[in-house]
């Protein structure tokens, strides 16, 4: 067997362990490395509304404001209006300091040890948020479903884009 994955880049044969949540019935995954904690969002954790659709409110979380991104807006696979109190939060931290954010998920599961070369590309078209999946993932453990493996660092830059926020501003 070689070490190729699907597009013929060399990947070492590691695991990586992998959070997953459902988002909009599809299954999402994230490194395990990225993950700061998982919460569930109450009236009492959230704070204000936002006039940034994918932007659900905010958090403080040991003195840091964190913002709630609602995926399923961001890559437009539901309407505008969602509620978000009683779902779980996954909070990740992509950059030290400044890149603190929660995903809204309806559920979060733990995947575990899952081979880093069976993480096939990204589809380059098809998905209008292929720019912010590292790549998709075939589980035998979950029925062989797949799992969208997400770029958390590329989903705060995006989220950022979307909000006017400069880089340096966080």
């Amino acid at each position: 067997m070689d070490n190729k994955a699907l597009g013929g880049t060399y990947v070492e044969d590691i695991s990586t362990k992998i959070i997953c949540m459902k988002i909009s019935g599809e299954t999402y995954g994230v490194d395990i490395n990225y993950v700061e904690e998982l919460i569930r969002i109450t009236d009492e954790n959230i704070s204000f509304s936002s006039s940034i659709p994918h932007v659900k409110g905010v958090i403080s979380l040991r003195g840091e404001v964190v913002p709630l991104l609602d995926l399923s807006i961001m890559f437009s696979l539901a309407p505008g209006k969602s509620e978000v109190i009683g779902k779980k939060g996954v909070v990740l931290r992509v950059e030290e300091g400044k890149g603190l954010f929660c995903i809204i998920a309806d559920d979060v599961f733990i995947l575990t040890d899952i081979s880093k070369k069976a993480i096939s590309e990204s589809p380059k078209v098809g998905i209008k948020y292929a720019d912010m999946i590292s790549g998709i993932v075939r589980d035998e453990n979950m029925g062989g479903s797949l799992v969208i493996v997400l770029d958390p660092i590329k989903i705060l830059r995006r989220h950022r884009e979307l909000s006017g926020i400069g880089r340096e501003e966080g």
